[in-house]
């Protein structure tokens, strides 16, 4: 429904960031590149595609620029393949898609079953993950070009 409500605006958005990975300590962020991933075939496929490696180059590098900001909390680490089901619809028209990552050590015990509750968060670890989100939004928002500008696919016949 939210990428319906956007119509042709789509291209508007600069990123997508998808956080859900419960509530433990974040590390970084992990990149997907929408329409290179979606519209240029596998992971492998892209590899071979001189394109897609450049495009992904180039915004990782810009994103671990990013991510020095947040060394100090130890959540500079910036990888590739990011976003996340949740945001795919807007990636998929070509809107980079980040996706915050944590240390992962205990999430999967909990996660969607009934002991996924509040009280499993540590409010430390969550300030550390508003931060990073906000410290990532606010550069991304705010810089002079693009990350990327990745056309989105033609559709299909």
């Amino acid at each position: 429904a939210y990428r319906d409500s956007l119509g042709e605006n789509v291209g508007s958005h600069v990123a997508a960031i998808e956080a859900d990975s419960g509530g433990e300590r974040p590390v970084g962020f992990g990149l997907g590149l929408g329409a290179v991933e979606f519209g240029l075939g596998s992971a492998e496929q892209q590899e071979e595609r001189p394109e897609a490696k450049a495009l992904r180059q180039n915004a990782l590098a810009t994103l671990r620029e990013v991510g020095r900001l947040l060394e100090g909390i130890e959540a500079g680490e910036i990888s590739s393949r990011g976003g996340g089901a949740d945001i795919s619809f807007l990636m998929r028209e070509g809107v980079p898609g980040l996706g915050l990552r944590t240390v992962g050590e205990r999430y999967m015990h909990w996660h969607h079953t009934q002991a996924d509750t509040l009280d499993k968060v540590d409010p430390q670890n969550l300030r550390r993950q508003i931060a990073a989100l906000a410290v990532m939004a606010y550069v991304l928002a705010d810089m002079p070009e693009r990350l990327v500008d990745i056309p989105a696919p033609s559709p299909q016949p």
